[in-house]
């Protein structure tokens, strides 16, 4: 499993400042080529491509080519997305708090969480999500469904929601909260001597949660230990190695990181 990088380019321009930054002295030149080409292209095609062309949409579609052909986990993420970097940074997030899923082929509340604005709402367990801000979701995405959920704390989101024991759909108002992140999604004994850990996603708070798990598994006696990473994104490369650390002999390489600039060359030992 790779860490993702995220990267932010606010406008086109910016990236002159990034390649110029992580690029050799004799490659200004080149990149101040090929910066000019882009600029005029970009220019000529607003000026006179025959229709009208919506200049976010097409400055997107620009950036998302750009970075087609690189690895898959250097991606672009607009203004609307930083929840997500939230989530890894501060261990929380702009939203209603509930976990979401697919039950045959239907966005499903899985489980609201304990003091959120869907629990005190009255939202449950097996509810169906039809709508987000009249929005049908039966061909969304979960993560599209996601981010529509997810929001600034303060504002407001509306849930249509299908129940089993009513005939009629529900519409909840809810508004944004800080959501709290919970990494490890659930940990417990599978019998007398085996623990089990699982661990959604690398954020700051992992490493934490993890130890103190990892603790009250001690407690119970445990000899061995499962740590399921199913579906885990990835995350922070510093609570990847913190994590790491609590498992490997002292004097370990844990990993090592490579890039143009010279802080990108480091190395992680235990």
């Amino acid at each position: 499993m790779k860490i993702k990088n995220y990267i932010f380019f606010p406008t086109l321009i910016t990236i002159c400042f990034f390649f110029i930054g992580a690029s050799k002295p004799d490659q200004y030149k080149k990149v101040k080529k090929n910066l000019s080409l882009i600029n005029d292209v970009y220019r000529y095609l607003i000026t006179n491509y025959v229709d009208d062309i919506d200049l976010d949409a097409f400055t997107k579609m620009s950036i998302d080519n750009m970075l087609m052909d690189l690895d898959p986990y250097t991606v672009f993420l607009e203004n609307e997305e930083r929840n997500g970097i939230e989530m890894l940074t501060k261990g929380k997030y702009g939203g209603v708090g509930i976990q979401i899923g697919k039950r045959d082929n239907i966005l499903t509340v899985i489980s609201p969480m304990e003091n959120s604005p869907a629990k005190h709402a009255g939202i449950l367990a097996g509810d169906r999500v039809i709508k987000i801000d009249g929005k049908e979701t039966i061909e969304m995405s979960m993560d599209a469904a996601a981010k529509m959920i997810r929001g600034e704390k303060g504002t407001h989101v509306i849930l249509t929601i299908e129940r089993f024991s009513q005939n009629e759909w529900i519409d909840y108002s809810l508004i944004r909260e800080d959501i709290k992140v919970n990494d490890v999604f659930y940990s417990g004994m599978l019998d007398e001597q085996t623990g089990y850990i699982r661990l959604t996603r690398f954020s700051k708070n992992s490493a934490k949660e993890v130890k103190k798990t990892l603790r009250d598994l001690l407690d119970k006696n445990m000899a061995s230990l499962i740590i399921d990473l199913r579906d885990n994104p990835g995350g922070l490369l510093n609570s990847a190695v913190d994590i790491l650390d609590m498992f490997i002999p002292q004097g370990e390489t844990l990993v090592r990181t490579a890039g143009k600039t010279k802080r990108s060359h480091r190395q992680y030992r235990s």
